[in-house]
This record gives C-alpha cells, sequence and structure tokens, in this order.
C-alpha cells in the first residue's frame, strides 16, 4: 500500500511541498522583490479614501475596483484591488481561464500618486500559491487532484510510520539516526525513514488544514469537532436602508468608524465595495494586539450609501468555529507564531518534498536488484556461466 499509492502520487506531493515552502514567506518575498512600493516617508494626513480610490481607478481604466486593504503601518502604501472572475461556462481547465483580471494598484495615501500596479494574474507569489492549490488548472479540477493526494499521502504517513517501528527494541536507535558513513541506498533509505518519522505529526497537521480548501465536507467536519453545526455566517445581510442622506462617501465613513472602535490598534483594515444600495459594505479588521492565540479578525458593516454602522463580528465574541477558520490559513503555514514557526514549516516542507524523491530510489534501486538476480538466475539455469573478471584487473 505504501509503495503504490507513493508512486500513484509522489508528483503531485513533491509539487504541492515545494511550492509550499515559498509560500510560507509569500508576502516578505513579495516585499523585498517589489521594494520601491514600501517604506513610504509620511509628510502629512493621507487623503480621504475616496480620493485615493478615483486615483486608483484611473491607473487601470477598464477594470473596476473592488477592495482596498490599509496597513496599521503609516510606511506602507494603500492596496487597491480590482478582480473580476469569469463565469463558470466560459472557464475552461486551467486557472488562466477562471480569472479575467486581477491587478493591484499601490498608492501613496500622503501624495496621492500611484506607485506602480502589479499583474496578480501572472504575478510569480500569486502563481506559486494556484500551483499548490489547484496545479494551474481550474479549481474544481485541481482541488479535487490535489486534495485527493492529499488524502492518499495522510494514508502514507501512517502507513511508513508503521513500517518504521522497530521489531526489536534494540534497532530504536537505528531508527531514530542517519547513517552517514555507508553506501548511498543505505544513506538514501535512511533519509527517508528517519525524517519521514520526525516531521510526521506536523506534515499531518499542514494536511489536515490544507484539505479544507479541497473539500467541503471536511470544511464541514472540522467545524463540527469545533462545536459549530453548520458553516456559521460570516456576512451580515442589510435588510433596513436608511432614509437619511449621505454626509460623506460610505468608505471614508466606515474606515473612519472602524479606526475608532479598534482604537487604531490594527494591522490591517479591508473593505469590499459593492455598486448595489440594498448591499451592505463589508469590512475587516485584523488586530493588532491579540492575546488568545488565534488570529485576530473582526467584521463591520456598514450602509453602502450612507455609511453608517448596523452590526459587526467582534473577535472576542466570536465562536471556536470561526476563531479557527479565520486562523486556519496562519496555522497551515505556520505563520500563525511568526517567524519561528514559518522557518520550522519551511524546513518541515523540504522534506516533506524529498520523500517522494528517497522513497522512488528505494523502490527503484530494489527493482534493479531484483532485475539482476533474476537474469543471474536464468543464466546458470540454462548452463550458461556469468564472465568474471581476471584477477588484477
Amino acid at each position: 500500500m505504501h509503495l503504490w499509492l507513493g508512486l500513484l502520487t509522489g508528483l503531485v506531493v513533491f509539487i504541492v511541498s515545494i511550492t509550499g515552502t515559498l509560500y510560507v514567506f509569500d508576502e516578505e518575498l513579495f516585499r523585498l522583490f517589489h521594494s520601491e512600493l514600501y517604506h513610504l516617508k509620511p509628510t502629512q494626513q493621507p487623503l480621504n479614501l475616496s480620493e485615493l480610490r478615483t486615483i486608483a481607478q484611473q491607473a487601470i481604466p477598464g477594470k473596476k475596483i473592488t477592495s482596498v486593504e490599509i496597513s496599521g503601518d503609516p510606511t506602507d502604501p494603500y492596496l487597491f484591488m480590482a478582480q473580476q472572475i469569469a463565469p463558470p461556462e466560459k472557464a475552461g481547465l486551467t486557472y488562466f481561464t477562471q480569472l479575467t483580471y486581477w491587478d493591484d494598484v499601490f498608492i501613496d495615501p500622503y501624495r496621492g500618486t500611484v506607485l506602480g500596479v502589479v499583474d496578480r494574474k501572472y504575478e510569480f507569489f500569486n502563481l506559486d500559491r494556484q500551483i499548490h492549490q489547484h496545479l494551474l488548472l481550474v479549481k474544481p479540477i485541481g482541488s479535487f487532484i490535489v486534495g485527493g493526494s492529499t488524502l492518499i499521502f495522510m494514508v502514507m504517513l501512517l502507513t511508513g510510520f508503521v513500517l518504521w517501528i522497530p521489531r526489536q527494541w534494540k534497532n530504536l536507535k537505528n531508527r531514530l539516526t542517519v547513517k552517514t558513513s555507508g553506501h548511498w541506498k543505505r544513506l538514501n533509505y535512511d533519509l527517508h525513514n528517519t525524517l519521514g518519522f520526525y516531521i510526521l505529526p506536523v506534515v499531518l497537521f499542514i494536511a489536515i488544514t490544507g484539505l479544507v480548501w479541497s473539500f467541503k465536507w471536511w470544511e464541514g467536519g472540522i467545524y463540527r469537532l469545533m462545536g459549530a453545526k453548520e458553516k456559521p455566517a460570516f456576512g451580515r445581510e442589510f435588510k433596513t436602508p436608511s432614509t437619511q442622506l449621505p454626509t460623506a462617501p460610505a468608505e471614508d465613513l466606515a474606515f473612519a468608524q472602524i479606526r475608532h472602535f479598534v482604537q487604531e490598534q490594527y494591522k490591517i483594515i479591508g473593505i469590499n465595495y459593492t455598486d448595489k444600495a440594498d448591499k451592505p459594505l463589508n469590512c475587516y479588521c485584523i488586530l493588532k494586539n491579540n492575546s488568545d492565540g488565534w488570529r485576530g479578525f473582526s467584521y463591520f458593516f456598514f450602509d453602502s450609501r450612507t455609511g453608517e454602522f448596523f452590526d459587526q463580528i467582534d473577535h472576542e465574541k466570536k465562536p471556536l468555529a470561526m476563531k479557527w477558520r479565520n486562523s486556519n490559513l496562519d496555522l497551515h503555514t505556520g505563520r500563525i507564531y511568526g517567524w519561528p514557526t514559518q522557518i520550522l514549516f519551511v524546513i518541515i516542507s523540504l522534506i516533506s518534498a524529498s520523500l517522494p524523491v528517497t522513497g522512488f530510489l528505494i523502490w527503484w534501486g530494489k527493482r534493479k536488484k531484483k532485475s539482476g538476480s533474476f537474469k543471474s538466475r536464468r543464466l546458470k539455469s540454462s548452463g550458461l556461466s556469468i564472465p568474471q573478471p581476471l584477477r588484477g584487473v
């Protein structure tokens, strides 16, 4: 079972693990390679959000701004995003056909200048994530292949642990160490067997959290384990439009109120725009100082016409299931506790990527050995002798 499942899914596991190592630090690497977009020097109060959105919209004619993210770091730009998903009937087999466009516009909020426009549809780190999640295939197909391979990989991890268990306890030391002085086949076997044992619990954790994006039934199962009978509602319906006239653009009023609610202690404030008066202005805030170990994520809802606040989902009052779902991405990448866990997850992902390679080499070595042994038996049974090298040669 361990052998044949490994041969079946090894390539997918290798690809998903390698792309996962990059995705752990995608934000930091993006900043590194696009440093010209960051490290602003605040010279005055930022311009109004509505003014900045107009400037961002002018930078991408023919496309529509759909959301904005404002960092709590005053040296960071405002990020306006324009994204459009292709209708299902127009989507083909690849990721590129299901996304019409996705542009990120970086704005200096103090001077009102466009720092740059990044086409995220083809941007390297976004493509890395799309390979990691969907193998650059359209989501339903890619998710099924990656999710199915991940489920099989979990079975392989468990069967691998069974194979690792020594038959006699005196051999335990050999199972826990890598012998570097022997033949390359022995070194390769130890790298597969021993390192696979050491990373087992963390790789299982990464697989469990990753399957949430592949299968709805898996996500629902974790919700139930967290005490929720069904998927919690992360949005709010806007049922009673205000009769008062707007005093300022709704986004400016919403942004000011959120900053007041969280007392300026935020990492990111995000606003999702809507053109429909009967739909709310959905906003979120990632909190800066959060003491419960989860990702601090609160939601705020405003009248999209007047900017009047009407509801919120406060992080402190969320049920456990919602706190987990908001934190699952950071749990999956190790980002939830910062650099130490991120570095740990990179190392473990690299080892995970090595397992299909070392496993294949073990199988190939045994296959060649059996093939040579079979050929030798055939020669002997036919009365032919195997040529021996001359002594001293």
